[in-house]
């Protein structure tokens, strides 16, 4: 991670998941979250040698679901089956106790099969870490939920529409910090509004532990996961991903 002077950062080797809050720091102030964007946009293009940003939006938990609601739902295929560690049948919270997350009692289970995922539910179920593939499987549904919000944009053609676009931003509010370097989001919502969900390929980038027990530090990328953003960065993404057909995230 570069320096950054505005939060009072050196710089320094840690887990690329610490920009976000070693950026936002502002001393005794309230961290800001678009600050701490500015330092994450950084730190993945010095990594990646993606030279440029042109925008990014930051969402809370609450902004998520209010996102998902403001769409009414999204469809999304449950690729395997997710018990949540979380949440009850009815959305409630479960109570502290056993399990691998310390909650216990009855608990939400999405079912594999197209489901339908109301605000509370596309979080919860985008949160589930504890199933076969780890953060790996998380980051997975993380992709597709991208993928299904997308879809629901697209079909109520918010793009197009400046007062849907309103009506979407008003409603998660403060929950959404978004920079445009100088443009609104409405733009580019319209600047994409011919994009279409069958048209994206989404990624998946293995890698595997970095240390053990005590001294475990993270995670690195795989020789093939450096590769595929070398490829990208040369305009030849496509060509290894035809070679690569494992990294390509299916439905």
């Amino acid at each position: 991670m570069p320096k950054f002077p505005k939060s009072g950062y050196r710089g320094g080797h840690t887990k690329l998941t610490h920009a976000m809050s070693e950026g936002a720091r502002r001393g005794d102030a309230k961290p800001s979250v678009a600050q701490g964007f500015q330092l994450l946009a950084q730190t993945v293009s010095g990594y990646t040698g993606i030279k440029r940003f042109d925008a990014g939006a930051v969402l809370t938990f609450t902004g998520f679901r209010k996102l998902v609601d403001a769409l009414g739902g999204v469809d999304i295929y449950v690729d395997q089956r997710t018990p949540s560690q979380h949440l009850r049948p009815d959305g409630r919270g479960r109570a502290p106790g056993g399990g691998p997350a310390g909650y216990g009692g009855p608990q939400m289970v999405y079912e594999v099969g197209m489901r339908h995922l109301v605000g509370w539910q596309a979080l919860d179920f985008s949160r589930q870490r504890y199933l076969p593939g780890g953060d790996y499987t998380r980051q997975r549904h993380h992709q597709q939920l991208i993928r299904a919000v997308l879809a629901k944009a697209f079909s109520l053609d918010v793009g197009r529409n400046p007062l849907e676009v309103d009506r979407v931003l008003r409603a998660l509010g403060q929950t959404l910090t978004f920079d445009g370097r100088g443009r609104p989001a409405i733009d580019y919502a319209y600047a994409l509004s011919g994009l279409r969900p069958e048209a994206l390929r989404l990624v998946t980038l293995p890698g595997g532990g970095v240390g053990r027990g005590s001294g475990y530090r993270g995670e690195q990328l795989s020789a093939e996961s450096r590769k595929f953003i070398s490829e990208l960065v040369a305009g030849r993404a496509d060509a290894y991903l035809r070679a690569h057909p494992a990294l390509v995230v299916r439905r």
